[in-house]
């Protein structure tokens, strides 16, 4: 049988439908009205078009390791090749284009926000009603355009046409993080935990608000969350850092810190904890790295590090730079 299935390909499509059936059958599982749609909304005619979308959502979803994006791009462009009308690629690659120009910023931001535009907008023109790429508009006028009503219309269709959206609800958490409504904030990141708890970015986010308002035990327990599914995740030490220093708890917000594996994030941390400890020659080090690799994408954390080192004109000159290059860590 094992040969047959190797050297028969009809045999290979018809076993994974007996398959599927005896599963359905012995789980006894309908799919709901809703789920039938999105599956046909997703499900283009071309076969390899399907497979490739799913390749690029495996890696894209998995963009915590960066050498995933580039496997990603690569799937969702091959799947549009083989399909140009296929809306759902379309809007995974706008996905993917905020991904490279906000989370990692492998794309210079105005070559990525236009391109994350363009795709979302192709989606849109295919499929008026794909909540994804509202969503990817929503992050883009939030992050990058500082449009804040813009964004909230955008998260609010990405909403109306699916309620269950988990980064619309993480999106709309942000959007209020931005304008101090912190504990609104916190009650949109429960939700979006609630509607994806494998989301390792809403555990980080629900880390974040709940230290805004103060809930420092339950932002420990979200970090820790993050950590264990994935240990390696960039940014959940430092977060985990910045709740034990908001506790004054300085040398475990130092060991954090030191474990981050985002460079950036890594050399801020640092900068700020030894400052606290009284260590100033070992902050001006980590202030140093900090400017001399990453002052394009960090101005605002270089600014940061010198309000809190009580040098109030490098921090405005850093803040005005950050602001200049429109610095996407501002929104945030």
């Amino acid at each position: 049988m094992g040969a047959e299935l190797r050297t028969q390909p009809w045999r290979r499509h018809r076993a994974g439908a007996e398959v599927a059936r005896d599963i359905t059958g012995h789980t006894r599982v309908a799919l709901a009205p809703k789920v039938q749609k999105q599956i046909a909304r997703v499900r283009p005619h071309n076969l390899n078009a399907y497979n490739a979308y799913l390749l690029a959502q495996y890696f894209h979803h998995r963009y915590a390791d960066k050498a995933n994006l580039g496997k990603a791009n690569t799937y969702y462009e091959q799947a549009i090749k083989l399909e140009p009308d296929y809306a759902a690629a379309w809007s995974g690659l706008a996905s993917l284009r905020l991904v490279q120009t906000v989370y990692w910023e492998t794309l210079p931001k105005e070559e990525g926000s236009r391109k994350t535009r363009e795709a979302a907008q192709r989606a849109l023109e295919l499929d008026p009603n794909l909540a994804e790429a509202y969503e990817s508009l929503a992050s883009l006028k939030l992050y990058y355009d500082w449009d804040w009503t813009g964004a909230d219309t955008a998260f609010q269709q990405a909403l109306t046409l699916d309620p269950g959206s988990a980064e619309a609800m993480r999106g709309s958490a942000w959007l209020a993080a931005t304008h101090g409504r912190f504990e609104e904030a916190l009650t949109l990141s429960h939700r979006a935990v609630e509607l994806d708890p494998l989301n390792i970015r809403a555990y980080l986010e629900l880390a974040l608000h709940a230290t805004y308002v103060g809930r420092f035990e339950e932002a420990v327990a979200a970090c820790n969350k993050v950590l264990e599914l994935d240990p390696v995740y960039p940014r959940a030490h430092y977060l985990l850092g910045r709740v034990y220093f908001a506790q004054l708890h300085l040398r475990e917000g130092l060991g954090e810190w030191q474990r981050e594996p985002d460079g950036a994030f890594r050399a801020q941390g640092l900068a700020l904890a030894y400052y606290a400890l009284g260590q100033e020659p070992e902050s001006d080090a980590a202030l140093s790295e900090l400017i001399s690799k990453f002052q394009t994408e960090a101005a605002f954390q270089v600014a940061e590090v010198y309000a809190f080192r009580g040098e109030a004109k490098q921090a405005f000159d850093w803040l005005e730079r950050a602001y200049s290059v429109h610095d996407l860590i501002l929104p945030k």
